[in-house]
C-alpha cells in the first residue's frame, strides 16, 4: 500500500492567522492496478466538514470488465469517522457514502466528472484525514484510475492572511550595524 503524505496546513503559527473554508484538491493516482490494489493519502487541514466532493477522474481500461465506476474512495475524518463511495464487490467496512451515477457503469477508457453531497454524514475536524483509493472490482486486471477530488468544506488558511504575515516578517527585520 502506497502512502502519500500531504500537508495542506496545520502549523502552530498558522492558527493566528484566518481560516476560510474552502475547495482542498488532492490528486490521486492507482496505476496498472488489480482487483484490490490501493493506496493512501494524508491530508492535514484546520478543520470544517467535508460538505461535497467533485470527482475529477481519468479512467484507462486495458480489454477488462472493470467499469469506470468501480474505483473505491475511503474517507476518514482526524476523529475516526469512516465512509466510502463507490466500488463493486470490494468494501473498506465503512458506511456507504454512495456510488458513481449509471454512466459510469461501463468499461469505456475517458474522463469522468460527478460531484456527490455528503454533508449528512457529519465528517468533519482538524488534524490528518485519510483518504484511500481502491480497485473496487475484485477480479481487476490492469486498470488505472487518476484525478483531482475537490474537497468541499474544509478550513485551511486564508491566503490574504499569510501574504500579510510575510510582507510583515519582512518588513519587521531591521539591519544590524
Amino acid at each position: 500500500m502506497k502512502t502519500s503524505i500531504l500537508m495542506v496546513s496545520g502549523l502552530a503559527p498558522l492558527s493566528l492567522c484566518g481560516m476560510a473554508v474552502a475547495n482542498v484538491d488532492l490528486d490521486f493516482e492507482l496505476l496498472n492496478s488489480n482487483g484490490t490494489d490501493s493506496t493512501s493519502y494524508v491530508l492535514n487541514v484546520d478543520g470544517g466538514a467535508l460538505d461535497s466532493i467533485d470527482f475529477a477522474i481519468d479512467f484507462t481500461n486495458t480489454g477488462d470488465f472493470t467499469w469506470a465506476g468501480d474505483v473505491l474512495f475511503g474517507f476518514t475524518d482526524p476523529n475516526g469517522n469512516s465512509i466510502e463511495f463507490g466500488g463493486y464487490n470490494v468494501s473498506f467496512g465503512y458506511t456507504v457514502g454512495g456510488d458513481f451515477p449509471a454512466d459510469w457503469d461501463v468499461d469505456v477508457s475517458g474522463s469522468y466528472g460527478f460531484s456527490a453531497d455528503l454533508a449528512a454524514f457529519g465528517l468533519s475536524g482538524g488534524g490528518d484525514w485519510i483518504i484511500e483509493v481502491a480497485n473496487g472490482y475484485e477480479t481487476s486486471v490492469d486498470t488505472s484510475w487518476a484525478g483531482v477530488l475537490g474537497l468541499n468544506g474544509l478550513a485551511v488558511p486564508t491566503p490574504g492572511v499569510l501574504a500579510l504575515m510575510g510582507i510583515a516578517g519582512l518588513t519587521g527585520r531591521r539591519r544590524r550595524a
